[in-house]
Parts: structure tokens; C-alpha cells; sequence
């Protein structure tokens, strides 16, 4: 199930397949350019555990090392056809994340911490860029460090009222210091988009932008030429050693979750499958 406030028209296997449809998109645009790709997190596992979605979840989530995902970026519209759309920062100009959307612009899904922005909200996958990690510890220190306070800095936009109210007050306080450090939210996606793309070449890929933090660096090898696998009615690549990623980040994974965990985690105002977000939110001209 799905914590939405309100919705309509929605159900999860009706939101799986239209999910399931911009995978087949990518997938296609992946095959046509040669492009390297890897389903990654819930995805991966949904495919090795189910051959397809895990019943529960909610979205899809793609990777590419750095350069095929930028070769992806200048090719993707051009394929994209209505009501398809490649949403990055410069796409659209209010989308507050560094990593590439595809999304079904006939279609809702609001969630509760972007509902400020007048933005394109149609149901969605992502795609994150796979960089280096330094394999120096003094390098990896600073490029945690600045890294999170871009990251910080870009998240203290986004809506968060379910924080207890010292942490509001907490958040608050280190938002107007960093505000001040870094006046420009824009800016500070290029920054951050900037530090990645600098670090040089190593043994050690990361998905910066990724749910689980420093799980999800891992060596280079481990995702190698990826291997065929079935997802749905799609054969898409897994990282060539995927067991191995996938027991980093979930463990055992092939142990279903109890019954209280088997839920979304995406806080969610609207989903609507049948109407445009534009029902919803005015965008600006």
C-alpha cells in the first residue's frame, strides 16, 4: 500500500505497468545507442527475487556510468515521444534533483516533498549517473563532506513537516547558514553535478544520489558488462556481480520482509493515473 493522502483512479499493478512502460522506453533507447545501463536497488532485487516488480513497490530505478549516461541525456527527447518526457534541472527548470526522470506526463504522482514545485509530476522512473569514488581517505573525506552539504543544502528546500519540532528548529538554523553559503539553489545542483563529474578515475563506483549512502560504493567490477535478466515482459541487465551488491545493501535478500515492512516509502499527496498533474498544479509559462 501507498501513504497518499488523496488519490484517484489508482491501483498498484495499473501504476506498475505504466512504470513498467517507461522502463521499456529507456530500454529501448539503451539498445538502439548502445548505451550501458543497470536496473539498480528495488529493481534489481524485484527482478532476481521476482522476475519482475516486488509486489509492493512503487518505482524504478535505473543506473549508467557516467558517460553513457551523459550520451543518454543529449539522445533521449529525441525518441521520447508525447506524453514521454526526460526531466533533468535543465529540462525543467524547477526540478530540484541532479539525476534524470523519465516521466509519463498524461499521469499524477505528486509526493508530498516536491508538491511546491511547478514542475512536470507525472508517474516517473529514475535514472542516476554512476561515478568514482576516490579511493584516497583524505580525498574521500572532502568529497564527503562537500557533498553533503550540497546534498543538505538542496534537501532543506523540499517540504518536511513531520519532523518533531526541534528538529524543525535545528533545520531551520543550519538552512540560513548554508543559504548564505550557497544563496543559489541552482547553482548548487551545478555544483554538485560538477563535483561528481571531477572526480578522477579509481576502482570504486558510486551512485551519489542513491537511497543507501556509502552501501552503494562498491568496486567497478562488481558491475562489469551486466548480465540479462527478466523483469515483467522486459529483459533488462543487472550489475555482472549482483549478489554481491544486492548483500551489501539488503543482506539477506531473498528473505521477503515481514508482512508490516511490505509497503511503499514514497509519501505520496495525489496519484492519479488516468488525469495530467496539470489538473493538479499550474505550471509556469
Amino acid at each position: 500500500m501507498l501513504n497518499v493522502r488523496n488519490f484517484t483512479n489508482f491501483d498498484i499493478k495499473f501504476l506498475q505497468q505504466k512504470e513498467l512502460e517507461l522502463l521499456e522506453q529507456f530500454v529501448n533507447i539503451c539498445n538502439k545507442e548502445k548505451l550501458q545501463y543497470y536496473v539498480l536497488g528495488g529493481t534489481m532485487l524485484g527482478a532476481v527475487r521476482h522476475k519482475g516488480f516486488i509486489p509492493w513497490d512503487d518505482d524504478i530505478d535505473v543506473a549508467m556510468p557516467r558517460e553513457d549516461y551523459e550520451k543518454f541525456l543529449a539522445v533521449a527527447q529525441k525518441y521520447l515521444n508525447k506524453p514521454y518526457f526526460l526531466q533533468t534541472h535543465i529540462t525543467d527548470e524547477e526540478y530540484p534533483l541532479i539525476f534524470a526522470k523519465i516521466r509519463n506526463s498524461n499521469t499524477t504522482f505528486i509526493q508530498h516533498c516536491f508538491n511546491k514545485y511547478s514542475m512536470n509530476h507525472g508517474v516517473y522512473m529514475d535514472i542516476f549517473p554512476l561515478d568514482y569514488y576516490p579511493t584516497n581517505k583524505f580525498k574521500s573525506f572532502i568529497v564527503d563532506l562537500y557533498n553533503i552539504s550540497l546534498r543538505f543544502r538542496i534537501r532543506f528546500d523540499l517540504n518536511n513537516t513531520k519532523l518533531p519540532f526541534y528538529k524543525q528548529a535545528v533545520r531551520k538554523i543550519l538552512f540560513l547558514i548554508l543559504k548564505i553559503i550557497y544563496p543559489n539553489s541552482n547553482l548548487v545542483l551545478q555544483k554538485r553535478d560538477k563535483l561528481f563529474k571531477s572526480i578522477k578515475k579509481s576502482s570504486l563506483l558510486a551512485n551519489y544520489c542513491g537511497t543507501w549512502g556509502k552501501k552503494e560504493i562498491v568496486p567497478v567490477d562488481w558491475y562489469g558488462e551486466g548480465i540479462d535478466m527478466q523483469f515483467e515482459n522486459l529483459i533488462v541487465k543487472v550489475p555482472t556481480h549482483y549478489d554481491k551488491w544486492l548483500t551489501q545493501v539488503y543482506g539477506n535478500y531473498m528473505q521477503l520482509p515481514p508482512k508490516e515492512k511490505q509497503v511503499s516509502h514514497h509519501n505520496t499527496d495525489i496519484i492519479d493515473l488516468e488525469n495530467p498533474y496539470t489538473k493538479y498544479i499550474k505550471r509556469h509559462k
